[in-house]
């Protein structure tokens, strides 16, 4: 009998009946966007979670995915044209295609080689931060960064930070002055099918934002403006998603770390992991093979036994091909190690014991 095909990623939305009663509320309120109450109460709950979370005062915006909330983003720093924005080497596409739209260009900088982080300490002395106009640290696979640490950092230098943590929704806080941006994708831990959302602990930033979210209507231009409003339909699966929230991040964290237990117990040194900042609700699970060759020989072996895998987050972005105006001041060594290794595995929260067992066995080093 042939095996099930493993998936490298399976959305778990909520189902039709646990969202029929805000379906219901939609169908009352005959309210179908531009920023309807599930909406706004939809924004509160966020926020309120975020709060207690983390104990600090926050201002939420959504939109209709965090790629426009990362231009908005940029459109609310008013830098002059084709300004230079710092991001890491090792990052998913949008945080360079985000730049480039919003009229900017991407500098690649290495990343920290035990947390694959863009950190304050990882950035190289050569680089010239007085050509630098905004750094935008990345959440690397949900990881979150030390805000407190990019907030110092922004004061000393002057440069504003903004953290694209896509995948780190109740892992990663704000600071002072570095707002942060969650995408709500349908693959994320967090999910409103598709959508963004921003925190920021300046109303003045926030309220602007959301002028911006609706074409720059209401602000002091128009200029930066966009249609980037989430729809009452993506709310009402924010809610639904909101209220099984408790469990799913302790089921995503116990799947997590099950997962690495069962590996490190087979192949202890054989492979390794992002060190761990803070993870709460992951919705990946990447290995770091101790040579190329070794990846390849699992991606072979994974492949040949039904298990999808993937080379997440390559080529690296200097490397690209879809990307144009990319700046490589500097080597990236440790980025380039990391793409020569890394593997992303199958996750998800219906991952049975029994599956990572398979793909275990499957990796056979």
């Amino acid at each position: 009998m042939t095996e099930k095909m493993l998936p490298l990623l399976r959305p778990s939305l909520p189902r039709a009946e646990l969202l029929l009663p805000y379906l219901q509320q939609i169908d009352q309120n005959a309210i179908y966007t531009n920023f309807g109450p599930l909406n706004q109460s939809l924004i509160a709950r966020l926020t309120s979670l975020q709060r207690d979370c983390f104990g600090r005062q926050v201002f939420g915006i959504t939109t209709s995915s965090a790629t426009l909330a990362l231009e908005l983003m940029l459109a609310d720093l008013n830098l002059p044209p084709a300004s230079r924005i710092l991001l890491p080497s090792l990052t998913f596409v949008a945080t360079a295609t985000a730049i480039l739209r919003a009229g900017h260009i991407p500098v690649v900088a290495d990343v920290d080689p035990e947390s694959w982080l863009l950190t304050p300490s990882s950035l190289s002395t050569n680089i010239s931060l007085q050509t630098i106009s905004a750094v935008i640290p990345v959440a690397t696979f949900g990881m979150p960064q030390c805000a407190e640490s990019w907030a110092s950092w922004s004061e000393q230098t002057g440069i504003p930070v903004i953290i694209d943590a896509a995948g780190a929704f109740g892992a990663q806080k704000t600071s002072n002055n570095v707002p942060v941006i969650f995408s709500l994708h349908a693959t994320k831990c967090l999910s409103t099918g598709e959508g963004g959302l921003i925190f920021t602990e300046d109303p003045e930033q926030a309220a602007n934002l959301i002028n911006l979210t609706n074409f720059g209507l209401g602000g002091a231009t128009t200029g930066g403006g966009t249609n980037a409003k989430m729809s009452e339909y993506h709310a009402a699966v924010g809610h639904a998603e909101l209220d099984a929230w408790p469990q799913n991040k302790i089921r995503r964290l116990s799947l997590f770390n099950n997962y690495r237990s069962i590996l490190t117990s087979k192949f202890g040194d054989g492979l390794g992991y992002q060190k761990d900042t803070g993870l709460t609700a992951p919705n990946m699970f990447l290995v770091r093979f101790n040579s190329h060759q070794e990846r390849l020989k699992a991606e072979k072996a994974c492949a040949n036994n039904g298990i999808l895998t993937r080379r997440w987050y390559q080529p690296l972005i200097q490397n690209h091909p879809s990307l144009m105006r990319v700046e490589s001041p500097q080597p990236t060594p440790h980025a380039n190690k990391l793409a020569d290794r890394l593997l992303g595995l199958p996750f998800y929260l219906d991952l049975t014991k029994e599956d990572i067992h398979r793909i275990s066995k499957a990796l056979n080093l």
